[in-house]
């Protein structure tokens, strides 16, 4: 609840960087907006400022999940995302599960994190990213560095 009005608070005021600068207009023109105060939604004029709302989020260590109809394992399409801040390495780990399956913590870089965004988009036209009661499945155990680069690679491919 707290990094709602944190987050608000920092896209309304913000005037750190040129993106952030247009972030603010363009939550003002509604192409991002709060819904309900528990998700945001991007559509297609909000593609460029993807990689300022993750630095926002990394700021605040901030979790969030969306739905990826792209990404097909071998049972179910789809899969919903969840990605959390680690501010002791500053890197993004994410789960991901469907349907009674479910994968382990992955390490996932930036770009990737943004292509994937980017991706669903442009597919869908928009994406609801949730920000509040992020289901994040952190009893699992973190993934190793071999497998932390195939599972970047597999959501590049995906993505591209």
């Amino acid at each position: 609840m707290k990094f709602l009005s944190i987050f608000k608070n920092k896209i309304l005021k913000s005037k750190q960087t040129t993106k952030e600068s247009k972030l603010v207009i363009e939550l003002r023109k509604i192409d991002l907006s709060l819904e309900n105060k528990k998700k945001i939604i991007l559509n297609s004029l909000s593609i460029d400022l993807i990689e300022s709302m993750l630095i926002i989020f990394e700021n605040e260590k901030a979790e969030f999940s969306f739905y990826d109809p792209k990404y097909y394992p071998s049972t179910d399409p789809g899969a919903y995302f969840s990605y959390s801040f680690q501010s002791s390495d500053s890197s993004w780990n994410m789960t991901l599960g469907n349907h009674g399956w479910s994968g382990g913590i992955y390490t996932i870089d930036r770009t990737v994190i943004i292509k994937q965004i980017a991706s669903i988009i442009n597919l869908t036209t928009r994406i609801e990213i949730e920000i509040e009661n992020v289901n994040f499945f952190s009893n699992y155990q973190q993934k190793n560095v071999s497998q932390n680069e195939e599972q970047n690679l597999k959501l590049l491919k995906i993505h591209s």
